[in-house]
């Protein structure tokens, strides 16, 4: 009893689906794209801007020039882009996500602004 049971569990990994995805990237459209973790380590937080690129496993190009900002509501963190790598921005200061609150990333460029929410929930130990 227990080989066949072995035997039906091989046989589904062996006969796993697996879809194919198809990307439908359009070369002549970038879009631009914003990396940022906020957690609650005690440090200068960064974010990465870049455009998007052609295609899968390409390399990108950073987005120099935006104006990036985060707030819980009550505290306002201002970025700075890094000198020597185009596209990443660090806070001006360090500081440390709190649990419970909501945060609005707004990053202004080129005229236009798009901005993103989240929150932070406590875990219980």
């Amino acid at each position: 009893m227990k080989r066949i049971l072995n035997i039906i569990v091989i046989i589904s990994f062996i006969c796993g689906c697996e879809h194919e995805t198809e990307w439908e990237i359009k070369p002549d459209q970038s879009i631009l794209i914003a990396d940022c973790i906020i957690t609650n380590e005690f440090k200068r937080h960064e974010v990465y801007l870049y455009w998007s690129s052609d295609s899968l496993n390409q390399p990108v190009t950073g987005y120099s020039g935006a104006a990036i900002e985060i707030t819980d509501g009550i505290n306002y963190y201002s970025f700075s882009e890094d000198v020597i790598n185009s596209g990443k921005y660090y806070s001006d200061v360090a500081f440390r996500a709190t649990a419970e609150r909501n945060y609005r990333l707004t990053i202004s460029f080129e005229g236009n602004s798009d901005t993103a929410f989240a929150s932070m929930t406590g875990v219980s130990p």
